[in-house]
């Protein structure tokens, strides 16, 4: 067993430390759950003393840290296309201006679907 230091806020931990913490509570926990307390210790609340995973809390922080990676991604991959000039998009054939319009609604929907879309083939060629 380990002995760490924890704060806490509404319950869930906030730091931990194996040091002495200023407001901190000593807990004990196994060696096999400090590798996931380790990486995940702000899904872990104090109930009772003891320090517990509260899986459907670490399930939605994970769904956000998703959302936000596919947000960040999009501004990338996505915006720096759809935010191109008016002689850009005078250059699309009907075609590509559809598809392009179908890839911008799925990066705009993708946070809530987690998927992230393919890029268009035809964007990858230079003159593009």
């Amino acid at each position: 067993m380990l002995k760490i230091y924890i704060t806490t806020k509404n319950d869930y931990v906030e730091n931990f430390s194996f040091d002495i913490l200023d407001g901190g509570v000593l807990v004990e926990i196994s060696e096999k759950q400090f590798k996931d307390f380790d990486t995940n210790y702000k899904s872990y609340k104090l109930v009772k003393g003891k320090i517990v995973k509260d899986t459907k809390f670490h399930n939605a922080i994970t769904t956000k840290n998703k959302q936000n990676e596919i947000r960040e991604l999009r501004e990338i991959e996505c915006f720096t296309i759809i935010n191109r000039g008016k002689l850009w998009y005078e250059k699309l054939t009907p075609k590509q201006e559809q598809e392009l319009s179908k890839w911008y609604q799925d990066w705009l929907d993708a946070p809530g679907t987690m998927e992230v879309p393919k890029r268009l083939r035809w964007l990858n060629e230079t003159n593009n």
